[in-house]
């Protein structure tokens, strides 16, 4: 019998709060899940804050960018939710949401978005060690370029390549000799693929999971871990 995966919430539990928020963190925070999953991007002075998408038009109703902002200017942003409970929601920094899931006891996946440099890795690297959340952390991303990099840093640092698309020989190859479990999208998952992760020591992880149904066959499967908005 498989065990049951590890669930991660995704930005969140985003089905009750609003995504990327203190309010969803927390939400996530009060319930069972084992981690909670972020994003992170880089404001115009070089500040990490949580937030998803490409431009602020999504929750904001702005077309411009979080790099197109100060983070004096982007804490002064109000987003807009589907929650009418929370009048105002507003952007945190990575501190914040790695205080929430340190308070709740909750392992910590943060992606990194585009934008980032060594020098803004790094930062984000520092802020993780000086929460004291470094061991409770794993990163993902699409970009392997970056993950290679915090590889050649963090030897044993948990990192996952995230992708949507059916992996290529090539790429699979790369995160098995850098130590990279994978975070597919669930469409992609096949028993092969997970077997091959197994029998190299590795882990696979699958998004966005709503329906019990898709989770239970994923579970058969043999996933390592499910992100979903509200399972639990």
């Amino acid at each position: 019998m498989n065990q049951k995966p590890l669930m991660i919430a995704h930005r969140g539990a985003s089905i009750y709060e609003l995504e990327n928020t203190k309010e969803a963190f927390i939400a996530a925070g009060n319930r069972t899940f084992w981690g909670i999953e972020t994003d992170i991007r880089v404001t115009k002075d070089g500040e990490i804050v949580i937030f998803h998408d490409e431009t602020l038009k999504r929750l904001a109703g702005m077309e411009a960018k979080i790099s197109d902002f100060t983070f004096a200017e982007v804490k002064k942003i109000p987003l807009k939710g589907k929650f009418n409970h929370i009048e105002v929601s507003k952007i945190p920094r990575l501190g914040e949401y790695l205080e929430i899931c340190k308070h709740y006891q909750k392992k910590c996946v943060v992606e990194f978005k585009s934008g980032f440099d060594e020098t803004t890795i790094d930062k984000a690297l520092q802020i993780i060690k000086g929460q004291e959340m470094y061991e409770h952390t794993t990163i993902i991303s699409f970009n392997l370029d970056y993950l290679l990099y915090l590889r050649k840093k963090e030897p044993h640092l948990p990192i996952q390549y995230l992708t949507g698309e059916n992996l290529t020989e090539e790429k699979l190859k790369t995160c098995i000799e850098n130590r990279f479990d994978l975070d597919l999208q669930y469409q992609t998952v096949t028993k092969e693929l997970i077997d091959i992760m197994h029998q190299n020591g590795l882990k696979v992880n699958c998004w966005t999971v709503d329906d019990p149904a898709i989770a239970q066959e994923l579970t058969l499967l043999g996933v390592d871990y499910i992100t979903s908005n509200g399972l639990e």
